[in-house]
């Protein structure tokens, strides 16, 4: 669900995302494809998952990660947080 409110949200934002010849073209009454979109022809290699040295920007995400938990839970938190918590609702 995320991922559908994310990509609408940057197709309405944004003008690069994709356009018209991205997608495919669809005749709407017999759900034929009238004309091939451009991400047919498009190569995009996949990169590996194999186990990648840890880099600067890494332990930087990592740092900030730690600096908003702090913040959250302690004096950015607010009061009916914990109660969401136990109850199982965050």
């Amino acid at each position: 669900m995320a991922i559908c409110v994310l990509h609408n949200f940057i197709r309405r934002k944004s003008k690069s995302y994709f356009n018209r010849k991205t997608v495919d073209s669809e005749n709407k009454i017999t759900h034929e494809i009238r004309q091939d979109g451009e991400w047919r022809s498009d190569t995009v290699e996949l990169s590996g998952l194999e186990k990648k040295k840890q880099t600067t920007d890494l332990k930087e995400g990592k740092q900030t990660r730690e600096e908003y938990l702090h913040f959250f839970n302690g004096n950015g938190s607010v009061a009916w947080q914990e109660d969401m918590l136990e109850k199982g609702q965050a």
